[in-house]
C-alpha cells in the first residue's frame, strides 16, 4: 500500500492510495461531494476484497477534498472529471495496465459518464454507487428541503411532493447565490451554473451492459425515482440510504459488484 501525489490541473497536489496487485485489471475508485475515496468504508471494504483476489486498486480524493489539497470552492463535474483523468494516467503508469474499471459514488456518476463519452474505451467496467444523474433534481430537492425547514414545514419532502415547496424561479435564484454551504465547504456559483439545468441521464443512454448500478432504495438525498436510464444491471438495496455503508446494506452489493467487476 503506498501513498501516491500527482497534480491537478491548477498545480494542487491530490493524493491516493494505492494498492498493487497481480491482475490484469485494476480498479479506481472516485467519491462523492466533500466525501473521500480513501477512508470512507465502503472503498476500504472493495479494496480489501480485490486485494485478496491480487486486484490493484487506486482511491484518490477530488481537489479540496479528503487527504488532497486544492479550492474546493471551484469544484465542477468538468474538475472533476480532469481530476479522474489524472488519477486514471497515474495508475496505468505505476500497474503498467490499460485494462482499469471505475467505482463511482453520487456526483461521480455524472463524471463517469463524461469520461466514458469522450474517451470511449478507457474504462472496461463501471459501476456506479447511488449515481447522481439528475443533478436539476437533485438540486432542486436539496434546496426545496432547506426551505421547507426554514418555514417550520415539518413533512416528509420526497420526490413526489418537492416541487410543492420550491418554485422553479425560487430554485433558479437560489443557484445564483454566492455563499453555499454545504457540510464543510463553501461550494461556488460555477458548480450550479453548470448543473442547475443539467441531466447527466443522456450519458448512458447507449448500451449499458458493462454498468453496473447499485441503489438504495431509501436514499433520500438522490431518490432512485430519479434515474431515469434503464440500466441492463442494477441492484436496488433494501433500506439502503445515500451512503451505501452499514453492514447490511453492503451485504448486498459488495461481492456482486465485484463479480461484476471481475467476470
Amino acid at each position: 500500500m503506498r501513498l501516491i501525489e500527482f497534480k491537478s490541473q491548477d498545480g494542487s497536489t491530490l493524493r491516493g492510495i494505492l494498492r498493487e496487485g497481480t491482475s490484469s485489471r485494476a480498479v479506481i475508485f472516485s467519491h462523492g461531494l466533500e466525501r473521500t475515496s480513501i477512508t470512507e468504508q465502503k472503498f476500504k471494504r472493495l479494496a480489501d476484497a480485490l486485494e485478496k483476489r491480487g486486484v490493484s486498486s487506486f482511491a484518490f480524493d477530488y481537489t479540496g477534498t479528503g487527504l488532497s489539497d486544492g479550492d474546493f470552492s471551484r469544484t465542477t463535474v468538468a474538475r472533476l472529471a480532469d481530476d479522474f483523468l489524472r488519477a486514471y494516467e497515474v495508475l496505468k503508469k505505476e500497474v503498467g495496465l490499460a485494462d482499469i474499471v471505475a467505482v463511482g459514488h453520487s456526483i461521480s456518476g455524472c463524471v463517469l459518464g463524461i469520461v466514458q463519452t469522450q474517451h470511449q474505451g478507457l474504462l472496461s467496467k463501471i459501476v456506479l454507487l447511488g449515481p447522481a444523474l439528475n443533478m436539476h433534481g437533485v438540486l432542486y430537492l436539496k434546496f426545496a428541503k432547506q426551505v421547507a425547514r426554514k418555514s417550520g414545514v415539518l413533512q416528509n419532502i420526497t420526490w413526489q411532493n418537492f416541487r410543492e415547496y420550491l418554485t422553479e424561479e425560487m430554485f433558479q435564484v437560489h443557484c445564483r447565490r454566492a455563499d453555499i454551504v454545504l457540510t464543510a465547504n463553501i461550494l461556488g456559483t460555477d458548480f450550479f451554473s453548470e448543473n442547475k439545468d443539467e441531466d447527466y441521464s443522456y450519458l448512458f443512454s447507449g448500451n449499458t451492459s458493462d454498468i453496473l448500478h447499485i441503489h438504495g432504495d431509501g436514499d433520500d438525498r438522490v431518490p432512485v425515482q430519479s434515474i431515469s436510464v434503464k440500466f441492463q444491471n442494477s441492484i436496488i438495496v433494501s433500506g439502503g440510504d445515500h451512503e451505501l455503508e452499514r453492514p447490511d446494506m453492503m451485504a448486498q452489493w459488495i461481492e456482486k459488484s465485484i463479480e461484476f467487476l471481475l467476470k
